[in-house]
């Protein structure tokens, strides 16, 4: 996998849960208007669990609403009751001040429906008529639960969910009363939240009255301990219930401890390996000191490949430095047939020429890039003729220029190689780390620190992420040949401050290159291009008519250089049209003429057709063309019952 290619998974994880929170920021809202749009309010939420009947194990539970409507119109509600830890419910009823529903799920006035799906049995109620502001209403749903006390040889137990967390509108006001059967006399009560509600006994009767607004501390469970009935059968489910809890109660504290401890030691231990692996093999080689300019390039090495060193990437500005090299080298010749209107792709705009001058001297990622822009021996090609072809060849160019930099020794190894596997491991880890997170919530059974496991695994691939782009590091030999090409860079970047610009516009055509390399073509020849006195031969503004009619022509090192004459002091005759050169059609103020206009739009045109070349030979066809305490069992939150209730 390339680096693109990671770049875009991660960005298209980013864009996933980008989207997963934008979309249930919306559904927050959407139910938050809903809510506001109308209003409804348990003045009244009670609860009576009465009719125990110990040996059979089964006891009844009666639910009184009495419902006010400040706002909007109501006509259904709706109760969802667990039934994992029972047997089920039974002997379902509803009234309505206190006129019984019938059974049926016909969706008719009067009528309830029962479902049993999941564990989970849901019970929908409609209201004899509609009813809206001002209106008040009293509910009482009553219904058998069965098989939801426990067996204990220390006590039986009733352990239950009397007011449900899950609640759609809020609860003003609540009683809970448990009436256990004559005689008997509870061993142990307790209500979560025992610290908000107060309770009341009396015999057998026990009684927990909330504070204003119960239900915004949750759900309100009752657990009530009384002596053991030997005749009752202990319920299917409450075995491993009782190991979850005895896990819970004995082993979960020192595997969550365990968990802790890991977390922590493999965070902090995986950043740290990745800190020193950086400080071990991520960093350059001390260098020598060099002075603060180079004035002349400290090698001969080709411009393409200096860039790739400097930022240890091979990219577009260097696969450009490559052409414009290839160009200076003879190689090809750039025709601009059109001025600054020209479209970026337009076929007329930009046009590359083969001149025939043999390949046997380059290296293999110059002749790749050679052979992609001319293929099957094509001596011409358009800018129309790169767009959505030309990407192909851009992968096989750069691993060629990764393998000559660690041919001429800058390199141990290829750096892309190197980000490569530190980006793999970092966007691998993460994608790891994200589907072990969700598999955590889902077994938080075993420890609720278990998904801060995959959270510090996440933290660790971050940690990769980051230095990834820092892990390539370059031999003695490449730092030290780096440090003395930036500061050639430094002179070009600089060339308006020095003392002396005549060096670079002699150098012209090989310093632009190497400015294109560095990311600074467009500056080096706005400040250089006025003190020049000829063009780049390779370059031909056919455009503007004069010198270069006719455009160019293959066996020709420039056209009309016959027309020409070279003056004295100005260059080699032959190298390109001169300022104030005496001769050839239209005379001398002809000649100036038109060798000032090329000089003046050089720049721009040169700029134009870096920007133009490298946007098309990168561009891509379009995708849409193509692809207890003294309980015997469990703590808070083991009870039955609760569930949701609403109304809509």
């Amino acid at each position: 996998m390339d680096m693109k290619s990671i770049v875009r998974t991660g960005a298209a994880l980013v864009f996933f849960l980008v989207f997963n929170i934008i979309i249930g920021a919306a559904n927050f809202g959407e139910q938050e208007t809903s809510s506001e749009w109308r209003k409804l309010q348990w003045d009244r939420y009670d609860v009576v669990i009465d009719n125990f009947d110990t040996t059979a194990n089964r006891f009844d539970v009666t639910e009184i609403y009495r419902l006010s409507v400040s706002r909007g119109t109501f006509s259904y509600g709706y109760a969802e009751i667990p039934t994992d830890r029972t047997e089920g419910l039974a002997d379902i009823t509803i009234s309505e001040n206190g006129t019984a529903y019938t059974q049926s799920c016909y969706n008719r006035a009067g009528t309830f429906c029962v479902t049993h799906e999941n564990d989970v049995t849901s019970i929908q109620y409609n209201f004899l008529n509609p009813f809206s502001d001002g209106q008040t209403r009293t509910i009482r749903l009553k219904y058998t639960v069965t098989g939801a006390l426990r067996s204990y040889n220390a006590g039986d137990e009733l352990f239950w969910a009397a007011l449900p967390g899950d609640l759609s509108f809020p609860v003003m006001a609540s009683r809970v009363d448990v009436i256990l059967p004559d005689g008997v006399e509870p061993l142990l009560t307790t209500g979560y939240p025992e610290d908000t509600w107060q309770f009341v006994a009396s015999g057998n009767r026990l009684t927990w009255i909330s504070p204003p607004r119960p239900s915004d501390d949750g759900m309100f469970e009752v657990r009530v301990q009384y002596p053991h009935n030997s005749q009752m059968k202990k319920p299917d489910w409450q075995a491993g219930y009782d190991r979850e809890q005895k896990y819970e109660d004995d082993y979960q504290p020192i595997v969550s401890l365990a968990i802790l401890a890991l977390t922590v030691l493999g965070t902090l231990g995986g950043g740290l390996f990745i800190v020193l692996n950086f400080l071990r093999t991520g960093r350059d080689p001390d260098t020598v000191v060099v002075p603060e300019y180079l004035t002349e390039p400290p090698s001969d090495e080709p411009p393409g490949l200096i860039g790739a060193l400097l930022d240890e990437k091979a990219d577009m500005e260097d696969v450009m430095a490559t052409l414009i090299d290839l160009a200076r080298r003879d190689y090809l010749v750039i025709e601009q047939t059109e001025g600054s209107s020209l479209s970026v792709f337009k076929s007329g705009g930009f046009e590359f020429h083969r001149t025939g001058k043999e390949t046997t001297d380059l290296r293999g990622y110059e002749k790749a890039l050679l052979h992609s822009l001319f293929p099957s021996s094509r001596d011409h090609t358009t800018m129309s003729d790169l767009k959505d072809k030309f990407y192909t060849h851009i992968p096989t160019i750069k691993r060629q220029m990764y393998a000559d930099l660690v041919k001429v020794g800058h390199f141990p190894r290829s750096p892309e190689t190197t980000r490569n596997i530190w980006l793999g491991i970092g966007v691998g880890g993460m994608i790891v780390a994200s589907a072990l997170f969700w598999g955590a919530l889902q077994l938080t059974i075993v420890s609720p620190l278990l998904p801060i496991l995959p959270v510090g695994l996440g933290i660790v691939c971050t940690v990769a992420l980051l230095f990834a782009t820092s892990m390539p590091a370059k031999t003695e030999h490449g730092a030290q040949q780096a440090a003395l090409w930036r500061a050639f860079r430094r002179y070009l970047k600089d060339i308006d401050q020095q003392d002396e610009i005549e060096p670079a516009t002699q150098s012209f055509e090989r310093y632009l290159a190497y400015a294109t390399a560095f990311g600074i073509d467009q500056g080096f020849m706005k400040r250089v291009s006025p003190a020049l006195t000829s063009m780049p031969r390779w370059y031909y503004p056919t455009y503007l008519g004069g010198p270069w009619d006719g455009g160019y022509r293959r066996g020709s090192s420039y056209p009309h250089t016959s027309q020409l004459p070279h003056r004295p002091g100005s260059g080699a005759p032959g190298s390109g049209p001169s300022l104030g050169s005496p001769g050839g059609p239209g005379g001398l103020s002809g000649m100036d003429h038109s060798l000032g206009q090329g000089l003046n739009a050089m720049s721009g045109g040169l700029s134009r057709m870096l920007n133009s070349t490298s946007r098309a030979m990168s561009s891509r066809p379009s995708s849409s063309g193509s692809r207890g305490g003294g309980f015997s069992g469990g703590g808070r939150g083991g009870g039955s019952g609760g569930g949701s209730r609403g109304f809509g």
